[in-house]
């Protein structure tokens, strides 16, 4: 069973998301929209915010809830082909359980961050491991901090990365 994210959690990773400038705030696995909430109430503009969620159940209960956003049934893997094409990426919000995927789709949906992401833009990850980042993201990215949230449950850590210029993905 999937828990959704715990207020405490979903505000830190709301707190660390960029609130100027006009490129795309994309949000991964969505869920319930604990993290949408404060992605919004944190001041990210819902014409940035874009939504992207896999399970049609979960896509109609955020099209209820925040009728104003672009809320996108999509699997991760196929980014790019569902962003707009016009508008830069400055930053993806990431509720995927990355290190429960295999690795060949969690190596899927890292390129496909990778290839919408703008050089230097952002990546926010949460997980309940302990592992280190470089569990998450080898090339392409670089950690740039982590946070722990003790108040989650369970308790969770929050990685941000950037995308390095002229890097790429293997």
């Amino acid at each position: 069973m999937v828990c959704p994210s715990g207020m405490p959690l979903a505000r830190s990773m709301a707190a660390f998301a960029p609130r100027k400038g006009d490129g795309l705030v994309v949000e991964l696995g969505a869920g319930t929209g604990t993290v949408t909430r404060q992605l919004l109430d944190a001041g990210i503009a819902p014409r940035r915010l874009v939504v992207v969620e896999q399970s049609p159940v979960m896509v109609s209960l955020l099209r209820e809830r925040f009728p104003q956003l672009a809320i996108l049934e999509a699997d991760a893997r196929w980014l790019a082909d569902c962003l707009p094409r016009d508008r830069q990426v400055d930053c993806i919000v990431s509720s995927l359980p990355l290190l429960s995927l295999n690795e060949r789709v969690r190596n899927q949906i890292i390129s496909a961050m990778f290839e919408v992401l703008h050089e230097g833009g952002l990546l926010i990850q949460y997980t309940y491991s302990w592992r280190k980042a470089n569990a998450f993201l080898k090339d392409g990215f670089r950690c740039i901090g982590s946070s722990q949230v003790w108040h989650n449950v369970p308790p969770a850590r929050i990685f941000r990365f950037r995308r390095e210029a002229g890097a790429r993905v293997r």
